[in-house]
């Protein structure tokens, strides 16, 4: 997977680095030959990449179960994030860049505070998607969407991370069956776009 800004790009490399590259003229294949930076620290595999909203830094996962912070600018590792006991094949900031969220392949979201390194909520699913797009302003980026085998579950991420008296997280609005298992997930306003294995 590569993700790329108008300025600077991340390309998701293997062998555990990451590489931002100026986006200039010359092509995508000159970029990954002359990198601006090698952000070197993940022991494995790096599975997903992405930006902060204010595109100061960089957060990657890895098929080390690790989930790491990056300063853009001078390349140093900010923190390492660790919980996960699989490997991680989705990370993003909240909006807001106070949050990182990450997927994982232990069948777990979790929600990390980005100036403590701490973990401050778990979900069931090993897919997640805030709600995006065209919603109104105090509704944008409420909702995160997680997918575990053929379920989709909404939650409200303003809720606080504790549980109901039957085991389940706080916080869920609803949830619906797929006629198979949910490769991947994404919203755009009031629309879920799902792509299954059938």
């Amino acid at each position: 997977a590569e993700v790329w800004s108008s300025t600077s790009g991340v390309h998701d490399c293997t062998g555990g680095c990451v590489c931002t590259m100026a986006v200039g003229e010359d092509g995508v294949e000159d970029l990954v030959r002359n990198p601006e930076c090698m952000l070197v620290g993940h022991s494995d595999s790096v599975y997903s990449v992405n930006f902060s909203p204010d595109g100061k830094s960089v957060v990657s996962g890895s098929a080390d179960n690790l989930v790491k912070i990056w300063d853009v600018e001078t390349g140093a590792e900010v923190c390492t994030l660790r919980g996960h006991s699989d490997c991680v094949t989705r990370v993003q900031f909240s909006e807001d860049g106070v949050q990182v969220v990450s997927g994982s392949g232990d069948n777990t979201v979790r929600f990390w505070d980005v100036a403590s390194d701490r973990q401050v909520r778990q979900l069931e699913g090993r897919l997640f998607a805030f709600v995006e797009g065209p919603s109104r302003e105090h509704t944008r980026g409420r909702y995160v969407i997680t997918a575990n085998g053929d379920t989709l579950l909404i939650y409200d991420s303003a809720q606080e991370e504790q549980h109901a008296g039957d085991g389940t997280a706080a916080g869920l609005v609803a949830y619906f069956k797929a006629p198979a298992r949910i490769a991947s997930v994404r919203c755009h306003g009031a629309a879920i776009c799902l792509g299954g294995d059938d």
